[in-house]
């Protein structure tokens, strides 16, 4: 039985390059949309060095969007644009 003050952290691991082929299978989806992928939800740059593999991977075959505060070192916001 859980705690009242014990923390669980739900969800999965998944590699850059696992993401990025689950990405690219929808390709032709996106074009034949005019879609793309967003990457947001708390702080994706918080995870910039993953975020980065990712979009590596996936442009220019898939367009991409960023939703973020731009708390980040400049280092990373560099690479993202």
């Amino acid at each position: 039985m859980k705690k009242k003050d014990e923390t669980v952290i739900s969800g999965t691991e998944i590699e850059a390059k696992e993401l990025a082929d689950k990405l690219l299978r929808y390709e032709r989806i996106f074009k034949l949309n005019k879609g793309g992928v967003t990457f947001t939800g708390g702080e994706p740059l918080m995870q910039a060095d993953f975020l980065l593999e990712v979009l590596g991977l996936i442009r220019p075959q898939i367009h991409c969007a960023i939703e973020t505060s731009g708390y980040a070192s400049k280092l990373y916001l560099g690479k993202c644009l």
